[in-house]
């Protein structure tokens, strides 16, 4: 055999053994590329890969303002604070599952106060309220329905009975007059209203004059029990008076607002001053009864609850979720 003919079986020799391994490299790439997609996917899935998707039930613009509301709603209701900033608000993966996170602020006792809260979805796909850092344990109940111990329900009928008291020389029932107009207009249909008047800011300064004021409302509070519109009219002009003068109004003055009520003179002149301070005593059993130390002004549901004209919206939704004020 000659030289070039060795050379030429070594060269083809050479060319095979070259093209083997080629495809063999090629296998392993190839293996390895599997191998490390699948990890990729099933034991690490990257950002760039699987994008994990926030359910779009969060996402609306309505949503987010329902989610707003229940914060509001809750740290109002079981906290008792007002004013409530919510600054910033997210949506962050917790715990297996998607939740907004809030920061909000407010004012309780007269100092600045900041809560993280979470909400979450419940069942229905509602917002709801599932924890608040500040607050080691979260409240079962609402702390601003104060239950009255030992208390039934004394509505009668289909609407539910709420007992207003005020006194009309107190500044703070005049203040809060017309968010609790506000509350009677509002659920007009479902509540029976009845106004007590207690001796509160005016049991320091009783008068002949604070005593014609109580006598004559509670008369017309008597005879327009069932006209929650002509009483308003009586209340709110002695309020307006009071404001006008700074002074207590005499009696001439108080008559001229009854007479707003609609009610006949002679009707009012039956209503005797020995009547009405009847009235009034049993409307100061009533508070001794659902107040302990009367404070004005205060609303009683259906002689179960207590509350404050700030919170009661909220608190009848509370208890009576049904209504169609509450939708």
């Amino acid at each position: 055999m000659t030289a070039k003919k060795i050379r030429r079986e070594k060269s083809g020799k050479w060319k095979e053994c070259r093209v083997t391994n080629s495809l063999i490299i090629q296998i392993v790439i190839l293996l390895i590329v599997i191998v490390l997609s699948i990890y990729l996917i099933l034991v690490k899935p990257g950002e760039d890969l699987i994008q994990e998707v926030i359910p779009e039930v969060m996402l609306s613009e309505e949503m987010s303002e329902n989610v707003d509301e229940t914060i509001v709603s809750y740290l109002e209701l079981y906290i008792g604070v007002l004013n409530i900033n919510i600054k910033n608000k997210t949506i962050e993966k917790l715990g297996g599952h998607y939740i907004w996170i809030a920061n909000v602020s407010t004012i309780s006792r007269n100092r600045l106060v900041n809560f993280e809260i979470h909400v979450g979805l419940d069942e229905e796909k509602n917002p709801k309220v599932e924890k608040i850092l500040e607050w080691i344990e979260m409240p079962e109940e609402p702390r601003t329905l104060i239950s009255i111990p030992g208390k039934i329900s004394c509505s009668y009928g289909e609407k539910i009975l709420i007992q207003i008291f005020i006194d009309p020389y107190d500044p703070w029932s005049r203040e809060y007059n017309e968010l609790i107009e506000q509350f009677e207009d509002k659920f007009k249909g479902d509540i029976d209203v009845a106004y007590r008047l207690v001796r509160t800011y005016s049991m320091d300064s009783w008068t002949e004059d604070i005593a014609n004021t109580f006598k004559y409302l509670k008369c017309v509070a008597k005879i327009r029990s069932d006209d929650l519109e002509k009483f308003r009219a009586t209340k709110n002009c002695i309020y307006q008076k009071y404001e006008e003068k700074n002074q207590t109004l005499n009696e001439t003055a108080v008559i001229e607002c009854a007479l707003l009520s609609e009610i006949d003179k002679e009707e009012l002149k039956n209503c005797t001053e020995e009547e009405a301070l009847k009235l009034i005593a049993i409307d100061e059993t009533f508070a001794a009864t659902y107040l302990g130390a009367p404070s004005t002004p205060t609303i009683v549901i259906d002689c179960r609850y207590k509350t404050w004209p700030t919170f009661i919206n909220r608190g009848m939704c509370y208890l009576y979720p049904e209504l169609d004020s509450c939708q």
